[in-house]
């Protein structure tokens, strides 16, 4: 993608530009995890 006079345009060639590396990806499995929520003592959720 490029920038002229004011305006994006795309590349000639499909997606985003991004090459996707497997392998450095493999070095980070995923992991699941939850977000932290606040909870008062009957069980409701609460603003932080």
């Amino acid at each position: 993608m490029t920038f002229t006079d004011g305006y994006l345009y795309p590349g000639d060639e499909p997606g985003l530009g991004v090459i996707f590396n497997e392998g450095a990806a493999l070095a980070y499995p995923y992991q699941q995890a939850y977000l932290p929520y606040n909870r008062l003592r009957d069980g409701t959720v609460h603003d932080w």
